[in-house]
């Protein structure tokens, strides 16, 4: 919350949008709170640049595996587009008991389990340098496979649930590409380092910068607008 005030104070709202942005703010927490989900990511707006703990919360969605002594995430990463549901660079062999993609039970839960992506999803998943990371693609399953964990279709916090009960849940994106006329375009380096460099003078870590966050969090979103809606644009 002080480093929220921080970003408010340096653009300096008036003090009726502080306010509304405010109250906004805690109400999103708020939500965030209280709404259990299938899935959830940590930290909440990663990108696949990062380490990732994804957390299965098997009492929801279609409540296939609780009570599973075991469990194996079946994922993959989608590359074409934000809203792409098409799996790549899949990880895990169904029915397979082989240790790849099995989590790990939370401590002191009976139906939660976690598993970590890393060093970063990047290396994880084998993704090469270069190629987008819009969202990680997810179902779950028991050792054998004869039972699945899978969502109930609709839009959950961070993602969404296609109607085969696919998870899909949306990483943040340190490089947009808005012009689709160049291979390329976007934010260039100079850009980013710029806003790496603003969250450095603030003694914080650039991937935990708020700040950088909501900059970001704000481009992509101008991202999906603007190729959802077949436009072309470019940053710098």
């Amino acid at each position: 919350m002080q480093a929220f005030m921080a970003i408010i104070d340096l653009v300096e709202f008036n003090q009726s949008m502080k306010k509304n942005l405010l109250l906004l703010f805690a109400l999103l927490l708020t939500i965030s709170v209280a709404k259990a989900q299938i899935v959830s990511i940590q930290p909440s707006n990663a990108n696949g640049d990062q380490e990732i703990k994804l957390i299965f919360d098997a009492t929801q969605g279609d409540a296939g595996l609780v009570g599973a002594s075991k469990v194996y995430i079946h994922s993959g990463v989608v590359t074409d587009s934000p809203t792409g549901i098409v799996w790549t660079f899949v990880k895990g062999n169904w029915g397979a008991d082989d240790g790849i993609g099995l989590m790990t039970k939370v401590s002191g839960e009976s139906d939660k389990w976690e598993i970590t992506l890393s060093a970063t999803a990047r290396e994880y998943y084998g993704v090469p340098s270069g190629t987008n990371m819009f969202r990680l693609s997810m179902v779950f399953r028991n050792a054998d496979g004869s039972s699945k964990g899978a969502g109930t279709p609709g839009t959950i916090s961070g993602g969404e649930v296609a109607s085969n009960g696919d998870i899909y849940m949306n990483l943040m994106l340190l490089k947009c590409f808005l012009d689709r006329r160049q291979n390329g375009g976007g934010l260039n380096k100079l850009t980013i380092n710029f806003l790496r460099a603003r969250c450095l003078r603030r003694n914080h870590i650039p991937q935990s910068c708020l700040y950088h966050q909501i900059v970001l969090a704000v481009i992509q979103i101008l991202n999906r607008f603007i190729l959802s809606n077949n436009l072309s644009f470019a940053l710098l």
